[in-house]
């Protein structure tokens, strides 16, 4: 009867034993299958949070080559913008140059052509068959005052087409000549008499002044407006020069009669040709 409790109690401590053996060996695999468990979730977590920023860095990457893209399009864009500004730029000033030295030829062909014309309306005005001295000077002041004012009138149009200051300065400095030169025959004619046909037989018509101021307008208008490269180029009208702004019409005599603007009838030129001619 011992000898069955005792194995019976061995059996017991046996299996307990086993018991408890398997437990620790269970616990023991839990363990680690969590350890494992743990350290793969952090490898996976390293390998998503690695892989989210190379996501994030490619989207980057990507993003900024698109900016660039963009930046270098808006860049092109612009370049051609002020690649064709600059063109229209160019076109209007030389169609603006074009404009004002046709003007300046047309201005200087009124005011010779009105010279050359002078004497043969000397004659045609004369009575017919009296070719009397004092008559003829008569008429040729008359006719000398007509051509200030046609001469004056052309500078008037002249002055409504250029907006180089230069060419401004030479133009105001041909209408104060024709203004002083009128005024001293208005006053002689007004003083009648000998002294009226005094001033006209001393006067050397066109007056060397005047040539003179008539060659310098033609010669700065032929250096200023034609076209080359190297000559400065104003996309504007200089409509701040104290020069620019001032209206040439300032200078008009409050005596001087109105008169016709005289147009001559040949054709415009693109650059004054016509040289100062005394008649």
């Amino acid at each position: 009867m011992e000898n069955n409790l005792t194995a019976f109690g061995v059996a017991v401590i046996a299996l307990f034993g086993v018991l408890i053996s398997t437990y620790l060996t269970n616990k023991a695999a839990d363990k680690r299958r969590l350890a494992d468990q743990q350290a793969a979730d952090k490898r996976r977590q390293e390998d998503q949070k690695a892989e989210g920023e190379r996501r994030r860095a490619d989207q980057d990457a990507a993003e900024k080559r698109r900016q660039e893209d963009i930046a270098a399009a808006e860049a092109r864009r612009q370049q051609d913008r002020d690649d064709r500004g600059r063109e229209r730029r160019e076109q209007l000033d030389r169609e603006l140059r074009i404009s004002q030295r046709a003007a300046v030829a047309e201005c200087i062909k009124t005011i010779n052509s009105a010279a050359r014309q002078i004497d043969k309306l000397v004659l045609e005005k004369a009575p017919s068959g009296n070719f009397n001295v004092e008559i003829l000077e008569a008429l040729k002041g008359a006719e000398i005052l007509i051509y200030h004012q046609k001469a004056q009138d052309a500078l008037i149009l002249l002055d409504l087409e250029v907006y180089d200051a230069e060419i401004r300065v030479a133009l105001e400095a041909l209408w104060d000549a024709l203004i002083n030169e009128s005024t001293a025959l208005e006053k002689a004619k007004n003083q009648g008499g000998a002294e009226w046909l005094k001033e006209i037989n001393n006067l050397t018509f066109p007056s060397a002044d005047i040539q003179k101021k008539i060659r310098s307008l033609q010669v700065i208008a032929q250096l200023v407006l034609v076209e080359h490269p190297n000559n400065k180029i104003a996309a504007e009208p200089a409509q701040d020069d104290e020069t620019a702004k001032k209206p040439i019409e300032n200078h008009i005599s409050s005596s001087r009669s109105s008169s016709c603007v005289t147009h001559a009838s040949e054709s415009v030129p693109h650059a004054p040709s016509s040289t100062t001619q005394s008649t």
